[in-house]
């Protein structure tokens, strides 16, 4: 048994969340525990509950090197089930422990279940349709419906609560969430019994998204729990799968890595044979100028650049859904209305001079003096060669070897990698990182997704009667609270596009 082969990408991500952080320590107290996921006859006969222990053992085999499948159904099927997910968490991390051999520190309980009690602290999830169930105290029931939003949130705030409580002296002692419902429909707390619509056995959907990396993922594994869905969906996304994406990648495994994410992304969604998938293996850029009319009605952005959502902006599509994550939070953004409601735009309008690419590096490397040697090669498009490789090393003292798997890639990969994805930093810094750095924990980046499919389908299917706020924001890292919607107007600068007469009028002619 060991740590992931990704954990220096597991390492940076809690660096930024957890102050004086040692790597040494973080790794001793993951190994003390062990997460026990517990479940029944309920969760096993529900789509819910099927869907939830899924989705628990994509988002916790990524993080805890031990875990313990307690089955309290004693059904031989049920029993199979317990072996595919114990395939499943290996096809995650090889180096996972799944035995027996220590009892748990620490149980998520899936679904309502009967005779387990248990002296560590127990988080119960459940869901019903959209509602998300939580409580420290007692079992929650999942329901068999077609809809994964309800339950795919609930194992995120459980993995939230998780993690806090197994690191509570480190995070200061943060509070657990008191029970609670979260209805992904309403996008706030709600009382268990409000109703909100059942989704149709038939999903038709169609539209764009822009970003296959940890937020698309997750949005795309919810399209695929659904019963059917129908139409067509284009994919951009120019990337293949790297090691380290496995950190928080939910659809991604070990024999993934080095396949583009839209082949493997392609095959799993053949089980939705009514559903047309068009992958475009290309910067979004390179091909935005074919994107038909039908592509831009409704685009859907799970991509990380500032730069980015105000080209794709710029493009006008008829309707944007956008999600991210942050060193604040997670959230999402509706943009239904371009001449009259705020813009995605209008959310990413810089208030300051934005860093260069070259000037991250630099700062990330810890010496802004390489800046100008990696600027030649960004403005150059050049590979990383023995200059470059003996370059960085002098100048930023980073051991040759450790850029020598490199040679070949463009710059950008070895940011996203060797600094992003931790294979250099964590050997420069024991995991102090720059700001510019931010990287999600698994459940934040999941829940971003959920909460972004969720919209795709409701958009959709036209379900909400009544606007909601067009911004939703959640603080994992704290307990929840009521008030997770926030208005948001057009940029108070008046230089918005969306405030611009002649954008205005293109988008008037466009979509009238």
């Amino acid at each position: 048994m060991a740590l992931a082969n990704f954990f220096d990408k597991i390492s940076l991500s809690v660096s930024q969340r957890i102050k004086g952080y040692d790597r040494s320590s973080f790794e001793e107290k993951l190994l003390s525990n062990c997460v026990g996921i517990v479940y029944g006859s309920n969760c096993l006969k529900t789509s819910e509950g099927r869907a939830g222990l899924d989705l628990a053992v994509r988002i916790f085999s990524r993080l805890y090197p031990k875990i313990t499948f307690l089955n309290l159904a004693k059904k031989t099927y049920s029993l199979t089930y317990t072996e595919q997910l114990k395939s499943l968490a290996t096809e995650i991390n090889p180096e996972i422990d799944c035995s027996d051999k220590q009892a748990p520190t620490i149980y998520l309980v899936v679904g309502k279940v009967s005779n387990f009690t248990a002296a560590q602290p127990c988080i119960y999830i459940g869901s019903n349709n959209w509602n998300a169930y939580f409580s420290t105290a007692v079992a929650q029931t999942c329901k068999d419906t077609n809809n994964p939003f309800g339950i795919g949130s609930a194992i995120c705030f459980g993995a939230a609560n998780i993690f806090r409580c197994i690191f509570k002296e480190e995070l200061g002692n943060t509070p657990l969430d008191k029970d609670f419902c979260f209805s992904v429909f309403s996008q706030g707390l709600c009382h268990k019994a409000k109703v909100a619509p059942v989704l149709p056995a038939s999903i038709p959907i169609s539209f764009t998204l822009v970003g296959a990396g940890a937020i698309g993922n997750a949005m795309l594994w919810s399209i695929l729990q659904l019963q059917e869905v129908i139409g067509k969906v284009t994919m951009v996304d120019d990337q293949t799968v790297a090691r380290s994406n496995l950190q928080r990648y939910v659809l991604m495994l070990q024999n993934h890595i080095n396949h583009p994410k839209l082949t493997i992304i392609e095959k799993l969604f053949e089980k939705h044979p009514g559903l047309s998938i068009e992958p475009l293996q290309a910067k979004w850029q390179s091909i935005a100028s074919i994107l038909t009319k039908d592509q831009l009605q409704l685009l859907v952005t799970a991509i990380d650049t500032t730069k980015e959502r105000l080209e794709i902006q710029s493009l006008l599509p008829k309707i944007i859904l956008n999600a991210w994550t942050s060193p604040e939070g997670i959230g999402v953004s509706r943009h239904l209305n371009f001449i009259e409601g705020v813009c995605l735009s209008c959310l990413y309008l810089p208030e300051y001079q934005e860093k260069s690419a070259s000037v991250k590096i630099a700062e990330s490397l810890g010496n802004a003096a390489v800046e100008p040697f990696i600027r030649q090669y960004l403005a150059n498009d050049l590979p990383i060669d023995d200059n470059f490789v003996a370059a960085i090393s002098q100048i930023c003292g980073i051991d040759e070897q450790l850029l020598n798997s490199f040679k070949g890639d463009q710059v950008e990969i070895f940011y996203s990698e060797a600094i992003c994805g931790g294979r250099v930093i964590q050997n420069m810094t024991n995991g102090q990182v720059s700001q510019d750095l931010e990287v999600p924990l698994a459940h934040e980046s999941v829940l971003a997704g959920l909460l972004l499919g969720a919209e795709v389908i409701i958009q959709s299917l036209q379900l909400r009667e009544t606007p909601i706020e067009p911004l939703t924001k959640i603080n994992m890292m704290q307990p929840i609270h009521n008030y997770l919607l926030e208005a948001e107007g057009k940029h108070h600068s008046g230089l918005c596009i969306c405030q611009d007469s002649i954008f205005l009028k293109r988008y008037t002619v466009k979509w009238e």
